[in-house]
This record gives structure tokens, sequence and C-alpha cells, in this order.
């Protein structure tokens, strides 16, 4: 049986790590974390140039799941 692996992909669809989580929980839980990361600048810049307010981040992003 396949392993099934989870990411959570930013609002532009990029993966926000690298590895993929092996739970669905341990990629919610690092939502926040990730988001902290645009803390200082206080928004996320998309590709388009659209500027995310980082209370609306976490709505904007993906999760995708997948086997392996």
């Amino acid at each position: 049986m396949a392993k099934k692996f989870y990411n959570v992909l930013s609002p532009d669809g990029f993966p926000i790590t690298c590895e993929p989580f092996k739970t669905k929980n341990a990629a919610l839980e690092y939502v926040p974390r990730w988001c902290q990361r645009y803390q200082q600048q206080g928004y996320y810049s998309t590709m388009r140039r659209d500027q995310i307010p980082l209370h609306e981040l976490p709505d904007h992003l993906r999760l995708v799941s997948f086997a392996e």
C-alpha cells in the first residue's frame, strides 16, 4: 500500500517546505510558523505583486495530499 504524504502550497502554488509532511496534522501545525517568516514586512507578496495581509495568509494556502 502506498504511503500518504501532504504538502501545503503557497498562494503562488509552490510547496512551503522542501520535504512533504507525513501527517495532515503536522502540515497544518507548520502553517503558523511559515507565516511568521513574513512578520517583519507584514504581508506576503505574490508573484503578481498582490499583498496578502498576514492575518489572511493561512486562508490562501492549500493542503494537498499524494501517495508514493
